[in-house]
């Protein structure tokens, strides 16, 4: 018996291993799974924490979808998705007729990106609000989208949000926009507003855009103060629009700071 015990212990100091660190394996926590959401919300819901976007999915009147402090939506890559009865896109999106409220915090973002290694600017289509009763983001980040946020005859406010490598930052059409205290930078397009878009924007950043950082065409009013425009091929571009931007906002190194069309 001795010489057995005396083989067991040597077999232990061989291996590396005791007791000890064989009980701590055992009891070791492994991550959460990041929560997956597709298809349609039903009921209010509450997203937190890691959060798979593995589909489109279609927040309908009525429903209000809540996006915590914090969580990180990673949008799956797809040119096939859709969720009847609505879709508008073959590309992954997020269709919200009903109420969508992210608010998240100056040091808890909440994020928004693709699920590919190598991200580019068209990855998935983005948030579409479609006569949506309410949609507020305050805090967060969108990368990869197509257009990140795509509002349709909705009431769209935005704060304190960045938008990095999209081809559309925002593109608005018949709705109500606040816009104060964003960036957008590295897109191909900044914000767009059309077909009687009104509002402001206010205390924004447009840098490296590959064309405009703000386009507003000859049905919309939206006031335009205080923001910069820096890097970008046209920091505002405007069709039959009379406004002085040059005045209340501020531009450097742009190709054109300005450009007027006629047509």
């Amino acid at each position: 018996m001795k010489k057995f015990k005396l083989y067991i212990m040597a077999l232990m100091l061989l291996t590396g291993c005791h007791s000890g660190q064989i009980a701590a394996d055992k009891g070791a926590a492994k991550p959460p799974a990041a929560a997956e959401i597709s298809g349609i919300i039903t009921s209010d819901t509450t997203l937190s924490g890691d959060v798979l976007v593995a589909g489109d999915v279609y927040v309908p009147e009525g429903v209000t979808l809540t996006i915590l402090p914090g969580t990180r939506l990673t949008v799956r890559m797809s040119e096939s998705t859709k969720v009847l009865p609505t879709y508008l896109s073959p590309k992954t999106e997020l269709l919200v007729r009903g109420r969508i409220i992210a608010k998240g915090a100056k040091d808890d973002r909440i994020v928004f990106l693709s699920d590919q290694e190598s991200a580019g600017m068209k990855d998935y289509e983005g948030i579409i609000l479609l006569e949506s009763e309410e949609a507020v983001f305050e805090n967060c980040t969108f990368s990869n989208a197509y257009a990140a946020v795509t509002a349709f005859r909705s009431t769209l406010t935005l704060s304190s949000c960045e938008f990095v490598n999209c081809f559309y930052a925002i593109s608005a059409n018949g709705s109500v926009v606040t816009v104060t205290g964003n960036v957008v930078r590295d897109c191909d397009k900044g914000m767009y507003f059309h077909k009687g878009t009104t509002g402001s924007v206010t205390g924004s950043g447009f840098t490296n855009c590959l064309e405009d950082g703000i386009f507003i065409d000859n049905t919309s009013s939206v006031e335009i103060t205080g923001n910069s425009f820096t890097d970008n091929l046209w920091g505002i571009s405007t069709i039959s629009y009379a406004g002085d931007f040059t005045k209340n906002n501020e531009f450097k190194n742009n190709i054109k700071d300005v450009r007027r069309l006629n047509y």
